[in-house]
């Protein structure tokens, strides 16, 4: 019992430090053992990762300061989190569209 303990501490260490969302990586290795995870799950978490990024408002925060911060338009925060206005609290969570690199 030992070792798989310490073999999954490993694995999640190693989620950690490539951002991968643990979850989400133990479905896709139950798939490729031949389990019955939810696939559709499991990939939704992974095209949420791989698309957006995750920005708590802090206290004094606008909008307008955070898609600048993240190098995005303000239509494209609205857009990704249905917002009708520019308005955010402290402690919102907001989902950030990652920006493309350009080739």
């Amino acid at each position: 019992m030992h070792g798989r303990d310490s073999y999954e501490n490993g694995f999640m260490a190693k989620c950690a430090e490539y951002g991968l969302p643990y979850d989400a990586a133990v479905s896709l290795l139950k798939i490729a053992e031949g389990g019955d995870p939810n696939l559709q799950r499991a990939t939704e978490i992974f095209k949420d990762w791989l698309t957006t990024e995750k920005h708590t408002v802090r206290l004094g925060e606008v909008l307008s300061g955070i898609a600048r911060k993240h190098g995005v338009g303000l239509d494209d925060i609205r857009k990704e989190n249905g917002l009708s206005s520019n308005f955010v609290k402290p402690g919102q969570t907001l989902r950030i569209p990652k920006v493309k690199a350009e080739r």
